[in-house]
């Protein structure tokens, strides 16, 4: 009778252990750190809330991606909540140059609602220019939307 609770408080613990496991692979989308390329990474506030977002530029097999992540930080350590993210397969990482320095994201208030704005810096190999995407948070909507 010991033996068989033994086993059964084994096969109980592995599974919760084995359901963690999982639930951590699938909440990192799949994606392992080699194939993931950071190209930019920003942490400031572009909601108003007070609390920074976590902004990311990166290439994930060869598709360029830009994502938005909510940075919520607990007891248990800083939890990331996906706002926004938008692949863009057709283009490369492009640069231009803003302010003294050569930029592939930018972040400025550009619309004057004391907010930072979000500048993605692509480039086009069809038309072999760089051109930009910026992204703004909608208050009344609670989304972040592109703007121009």
């Amino acid at each position: 009778m010991k033996r068989k609770l033994s086993l059964l408080a084994i096969f109980i613990l592995s599974f919760v252990f084995v359901c963690t496991v999982n639930g951590s692979i699938r909440s990192f989308n799949k994606r392992t750190l080699d194939e993931i390329k950071i190209l930019a990474e920003e942490k400031t506030d572009v909601t108003g809330d007070g609390q920074a977002e976590l902004i990311l530029k990166m290439e994930y097999k060869g598709v360029l991606y830009f994502e938005i992540y909510e940075l919520k930080v607990s007891l248990e350590g800083e939890k990331r909540n996906l706002l926004l993210k938008i692949p863009f397969p057709e283009y490369k990482d492009g640069f231009i140059f803003y302010k003294n320095t050569m930029s592939n994201l930018i972040l400025d208030d550009f619309n004057n609602d004391n907010l930072k704005d979000i500048v993605l810096i692509l480039y086009d190999s069809g038309k072999r220019m760089p051109f930009k995407k910026i992204y703004t948070w909608d208050q009344k909507k609670k989304v972040i939307e592109e703007i121009f």
